[in-house]
């Protein structure tokens, strides 16, 4: 976990504060989704922050805990928030601050170093600014992400003990937390130090591995692997061969069922032995086709664990039609991943799936 951020410790924090007075007459009174009655008074609040630069990757990153590619399902309203409302805002230079949060689905890990954050998943990140009980804060630099798009995020995990805390995610950068992807490639702030307008992604992918990793060629001590696979990302069927793991079964209209489990020796050198076939350990990232859409879409995802290390690669059913190698080797690997799950004898124990998806 880093160190916990907060906006107004950046130096060279400018402010300027406007009241303006709201009326029935007055259309600006009217703000998201709440209107200011006649004996209610807005307070409109300009907040001018010149913000941290990074002039590195390696600074950013410093800062980052986590670097997904997420899409943005919907953004949340505004909410007003006291220093006493929350443990994670330890230093705020205001007694009372807005905060706008938003749903990021999860497209893509790149890195995840603190938090439980995979392919799938649905985070909330908020921001600072927008409106709330009559209060609008606006935000120089501070953007906030459209509904529908896809973007690069630089993101702070703030530990709490609330998991549900505002600012548990936030970005690590006002500057380069938040980048749009067009086509595969980024377009960051003009302010930004580190990374040039249209930088492919792939190039920030690979910008961002500090080193080569050599692979043994003999199966290590602690070697590990999870595997899961979904339609439903609230019912995955996921077989968890690290130490302590389980297996779960998605039975569509009658929930989940869930299974100890442990991997055989042989069955995980079976496996090791198939990735280095496969060539999985080269890969990294989300391999799926840009062109090809498939409807119900299964999405899987492959953990490992190696000398310490871990890594992530993911697919959906597109996985094989991607006119690569690597896709048709990782779709190969996913299949045999499903196959030595469904051919368990604690999977087979489990009742059987109950409807479909269409």
């Amino acid at each position: 976990m880093k160190r916990i951020r907060n906006i107004a410790c950046i130096v060279l924090l400018l402010f300027a504060l406007q009241i303006l007075c709201a009326c029935n007459n007055n259309p600006s009174a009217a703000t998201g989704n709440m209107e200011a009655s006649a004996a209610e008074t807005t307070l409109w609040m300009h907040v001018q922050i010149t913000p941290m630069m990074y002039t590195s990757l390696e600074e950013l990153l410093a800062d980052t805990d986590i670097v997904i590619i997420g899409t943005v399902k919907e953004t949340l309203p505004a909410v007003r928030l006291t220093e006493s409302d929350n443990d994670l805002w330890k230093s705020a230079f205001w007694e009372e601050f807005n905060v706008t949060p938003s749903l990021i689905q999860v497209d893509e890990v790149l890195r995840s170093n603190e938090g439980d954050v995979t392919v799938g998943d649905t985070i909330r990140i908020d921001q600072m600014g927008g409106f709330a009980d009559n209060v609008k804060e606006t935000i120089d630099w501070i953007k906030f992400p459209e509904v529908g798009s896809n973007y690069l995020m630089f993101i702070t995990f703030n530990q709490s003990a609330d998991t549900d805390a505002y600012l548990t995610y936030e970005y690590s950068s006002i500057v380069d937390g938040l980048m749009e992807i067009t086509d595969g490639k980024v377009y960051p702030p003009k302010a930004s130090q580190i990374f040039a307008s249209g930088m492919s992604v792939e190039d920030v992918r690979l910008a961002m591995i500090p080193e080569v990793i050599v692979i043994p060629d003999t199966m290590p001590e602690d070697f590990a692997v999870y595997f899961e696979f979904w339609i439903n990302p609230e019912q995955k069927n996921f077989l968890n061969a690290y130490s302590g793991g389980g297996i779960q079964k998605d039975l569509v209209m009658n929930g989940t069922q869930h299974s100890e489990f442990g991997a055989e020796r042989q069955d995980l050198e079976a496996i090791y032995a198939k990735m280095q076939e496969l060539s999985i350990f080269d890969m990294s990232g989300n391999l799926i086709s840009d062109s090809v859409q498939v409807t119900p879409n299964e999405i899987f995802l492959i953990r490992y664990l190696i000398n310490g290390h871990e890594y992530t690669v993911s697919g959906d059913g597109t996985t094989g039609m991607v006119e690569s190698l690597e896709g048709k080797n990782l779709h190969t690997f996913m299949e045999y991943m499903r196959n030595y799950m469904i051919n368990t004898a604690e999977y087979k124990a489990m009742p059987a799936a109950e409807g479909g998806y269409d």
